[in-house]
């Protein structure tokens, strides 16, 4: 009997699909003849463990080009000691590997996804989430492979905000290679102010090692701390704010726009010491009016600690 025949099969191991097309009929018939027999189906979960089992089910693992530092890998770095994230999650029943980024800039967004195609020839996803005001609407994407989130691992074994470090690979690599890696990281956390630019991070021990590769460039940067725990790298002088402008720069258009417009005020104005003279008897002014150091910092574009070295009170 074929009711008896399909139940039979169905328990040796087959799938409803294969008794189907076996006995010509429809998938949702065989599986109603199922339960009306009292024979308890098998979950999705169940049905593709075994279809691997008996050869019915192919799974397409994913191999990267190569584990070779690359300069669209050491960007990538970058941006995931900022603002990526690598999730790899072991436990049972489900498993997940993800490499991602969210950012409200679209170009920064796009920069990640063609440095994952070209590092290792997968296509990350790309949404726009939507948020209530105040709060920007921001772009995310993210690729699920296993081989990639263990290759990045590779260079990154402690890949959380605190506990990231500079790879060997990156401190022992070429200029482009170092720049791709800041780049990547000043993408993320870099801001440009009056006549600054630099970055926030609560890794001091990370911070202390991006300061080594811009020596390395001939860029003088200063570490110290920030408000709420963090830390504030920042480009001493007009030099090496030139000299980061020149050689590495950024991929988000808003913060090149931003870091020009500071290049070009230096060609309009004195050298920094003399503007930091001609501005002491303002900086003065203003200490008189109880102005802290940190507000005049703020409003005359330098640094608190040269205010502090400039005022007489």
């Amino acid at each position: 009997m074929l009711e008896v025949e399909i139940r039979k099969l169905y328990l040796a191991g087959e799938s409803t699909v294969s008794l189907a097309k076996k006995f010509n009929l429809r998938s949702d018939s065989v599986w109603r003849i199922l339960k009306r027999l009292g024979v308890k189906t098998r979950s999705h979960s169940d049905s593709a463990k075994l279809a691997l089992e008996k050869g019915r089910l192919n799974v397409h693992q994913h191999r990267i080009p190569s584990s070779g530092l690359t300069i669209e890998k050491a960007y990538l770095i970058g941006v995931l000691c900022g603002d990526g994230w690598l999730w790899c999650s072991t436990k049972p029943p489900h498993q997940t590997y993800q490499f991602g980024l969210q950012a409200v800039d679209e170009d920064f967004v796009d920069e990640f996804r063609s440095c994952v195609y070209k590092t290792y020839g997968l296509r990350a996803s790309k949404y726009l989430l939507r948020r209530r005001r105040p709060w920007q609407d921001i772009f995310e994407s993210r690729v699920c492979s296993k081989a990639v989130c263990e290759d990045l691992k590779h260079f990154l074994p402690q890949h959380k905000t605190r506990t990231w470090r500079v790879p060997a690979e990156i401190m022992k690599a070429n200029l482009k290679l170092k720049s791709a890696f800041i780049k990547g990281f000043f993408d993320s956390e870099g801001h440009v102010e009056t006549r600054r630019l630099g970055a926030t991070s609560i890794n001091l021990p990370g911070l202390k090692e991006i300061q080594q590769l811009f020596q390395d460039f001939g860029i003088r940067t200063q570490i110290q701390p920030n408000r709420r725990g963090t830390f504030l790298i920042r480009l001493q002088d007009r030099k090496s704010v030139e000299i980061y402008a020149d050689k590495l720069g950024f991929v988000i258009k808003r913060k090149n726009l931003a870091l020009k417009k500071v290049v070009d005020g230096y060609k309009r104005r004195l050298s920094l010491r003399e503007d930091v003279r001609a501005l002491e008897p303002e900086i003065n002014k203003m200490r008189a009016k109880g102005e802290t150091y940190e507000n005049i910092s703020k409003k005359l574009g330098l640094s608190i600690g040269t205010v502090w070295m400039h005022s007489k009170l």
